[in-house]
């Protein structure tokens, strides 16, 4: 009797050591796969974090390069350029003439300045830069410091030109190019797109240049070594 008594106990001890050895066990397997799910969580949410992912998206947008006269098209001829000069200032008074030449070398310089002084700060189409380049409203910058541009020293002055300068030609021809560059350039805009940006200034040059102010004539000492070579430059818009 006292055998069998002790082999009792001996079974009941036993099972409850399985039993114990069972759910420490499984806490401890609990235990690891929570922590190996805390570290796969912490992982993903480092990964994936905001602050993170604007890192990524805003550093590819800063490795972007942009050359405002990157070309390699050979420079149309005297002749060409000046057969789709007569044709395109056709019809105009001498005024116009006048206000068209001026109006074109306005707005071109003015892109040029706002491309070349902007092309870091507008990379992110988040920066708040943006507006201050569209509308020349005034931003504080990190430093504290405030920043404005002129009201003829902004995206939207050139774009407003671009119109003006397309009302104002005769020729069929160029006033469809000019209203689809207007629409062009007022979607880049609206989108906060630099690289469509240049693409418009890529235009406004050959139009400048090769059509209504051709020859382009700048003296030795003065603006041409501030136009980045410009003068030897064609996109290839125009002609």
């Amino acid at each position: 009797m006292k055998n069998k008594w002790y082999i009792f106990v001996i079974l009941i001890v036993v099972i409850i050591g399985i039993s114990v050895s069972i759910i420490f066990g499984v806490k401890e397997k609990n235990k690891i796969q929570v922590s190996e799910s805390n570290d796969e969580e912490q992982k993903y949410l480092n990964e994936n974090s905001i602050e993170n992912t604007n890192i990524v998206e805003y550093g590819n947008k800063t490795e972007e390069e942009y050359y405002l006269h990157d070309s390699n098209l050979e420079l149309p001829s005297d002749e060409e350029c000046n057969k789709m000069h007569k044709k395109i200032i056709e019809g105009l008074t001498e005024k116009e003439l006048l206000t068209v030449s001026k109006q074109i070398r306005i707005i071109h310089n003015t892109m040029e300045s706002l491309l070349v002084d902007g092309v870091w700060t507008l990379k992110n189409p988040e920066s708040e830069y943006w507006i201050l380049y569209i509308d020349s409203i005034p931003i504080i910058e990190d430093t504290g410091d405030g920043l404005d541009f002129s009201d003829e020293h902004c995206f939207k002055y050139v774009l407003n030109n671009i119109k003006k300068i397309e009302n104002i030609l005769k020729d069929k021809n160029a006033k469809i190019t000019l209203y689809n560059l207007y629409l062009e350039f007022e979607n880049a805009l609206k989108e906060h797109n630099l690289e469509k940006c240049f693409e418009v200034h890529k235009t406004i040059h050959d139009f400048d240049y090769f059509i209504i102010n051709h020859p382009v004539n700048y003296r030795v000492d003065g603006p041409a070594p501030l136009e980045w070579n410009g003068i030897y430059t064609y996109f290839g818009t125009v002609i």
